[in-house]
């Protein structure tokens, strides 16, 4: 049986480029063709090469066990198969001690031959580096937002704000519920954390505030109450290390009432 192996990392990606699913089993049936055989069964993943546990190996790796004879994988190219230069060889040991050999066409690799197997392990090795040195880019490209543009550069969108068009805008009406927290809590400082906690969740109810259409509980408050972003200062845990850099976003309480709530 010989199987083709298509992959996309996205749904989302072009349909119309050479990486597409489609164009990828056109290729693979090509050199099938060129060599006089057929393409007995063509597989698609749509996830992230960098990982074995995908669906299209492991219904290979069914097959296997399941007694299917497997004479060839061909992938259009290196990256189709495995962008992880470890687990890339692990699958590939799992085929070749099951004397099943890899084709890549765009690469002309073919482990059925010692040459093919040494190219493979070459490619493997750029692939990987291909993807670290995009990862690397990545955090630059991150690590500017936050130092040079004072912008938050990953996580999640606090409440009261809103992401439109690339930005981050404030909302003027759930920001007015934040700041009422705020207001609340620190008038409620005479009360104990319990019944403050219950007292403010009372009164957010009773003036029809909601959580995004839910109602509010203790864990989601005690989150605005203690985020410094309310106040203009972004916290990012970057590689190990808390980094606190003033943003340009709009704020929604003082310093001084962020920090006079911290206290109580």
């Amino acid at each position: 049986m010989n199987i083709g192996l298509g992959r996309l990392s996205s749904i989302t990606q072009t349909k119309g480029s050479s990486q597409s699913l489609k164009n990828q089993k056109i290729e693979v049936e090509k050199y099938l063709h060129h060599k006089g055989l057929e393409l007995d069964l063509w597989i698609e993943d749509i996830m992230t090469g960098t990982t074995s546990d995908r669906d299209g190996l492991n219904h290979i790796k069914e097959l296997v066990d399941t007694g299917v004879i497997i004479d060839t994988i061909v992938v259009l190219d290196l990256t189709r198969l495995m962008r992880s230069f470890t687990e890339g060889v692990v699958f590939i040991k799992f085929l070749m001690d099951n004397d099943i050999s890899i084709v890549s066409t765009k690469e002309e690799i073919n482990t059925s031959t010692p040459s093919g197997r040494f190219f493979l392990n070459i490619l493997l090795s750029y692939s990987q580096m291909d993807r670290d040195m995009l990862v690397e880019k990545l955090k630059l490209s991150r690590k500017s937002l936050l130092y040079r543009q004072n912008k938050r550069p990953q996580g999640r969108i606090p409440f009261s704000y809103k992401k439109i068009d690339n930005d981050v805008i404030l909302d003027s009406n759930q920001s007015k519920i934040v700041e009422y927290i705020y207001k609340r809590w620190f008038t409620l400082k005479h009360l104990s954390p319990t019944r403050r906690m219950r007292k403010l969740i009372q009164s957010l109810k009773r003036k029809g505030f909601d959580y995004n259409g839910k109602e509010w509980c203790s864990k989601t408050i005690r989150y605005i109450l203690s985020n410094p972003f309310y106040k203009g200062v972004l916290k990012v845990n970057w590689d190990g290390k808390v980094v606190e850099k003033k943003h340009n976003y709009p704020r929604v309480v003082s310093t001084q009432l962020w920090n006079k709530v911290q206290t109580i």
